[in-house]
């Protein structure tokens, strides 16, 4: 479904169609099976458990868990992404700093 949203709509009503619905589907609707539910229900009694998802539909929210157990991996890579790309700029600044004063 997210493919969808880069499709060249012929208008902007199209494209915010699209949009509006895809995150509707999958932010507001529940799961169409209880397999979040199913999974709430193992393990709500502990309370050391937490959920590492690719999901940032919170299935796992509407089912119950606790938010604060989640960790969304999507979150994560672009964090890391964003410290990677820094790193790498400040190297290259680097670079091209000593190439000026030693070259």
């Amino acid at each position: 479904m997210y493919s969808g949203g880069f499709y060249p709509y012929a208008t902007l009503e199209e494209h915010w169609a699209y949009w509006s619905r895809y995150i509707y589907i999958n932010r507001y609707m529940d799961a169409p099976k209880p397999v979040y539910q199913n999974l709430y229900e193992l393990v709500k009694e502990k309370k050391d458990y937490f959920v590492l998802t690719t999901n940032v539909d919170h299935c796992f929210q509407k089912a119950g868990f606790d938010k604060k157990t989640e960790s969304f991996i999507h979150r994560e890579i672009m964090v890391c992404f964003n410290v990677v790309s820094l790193v790498i700029r400040k190297l290259m600044t680097m670079k091209k700093q000593l190439k000026k004063k030693w070259c």
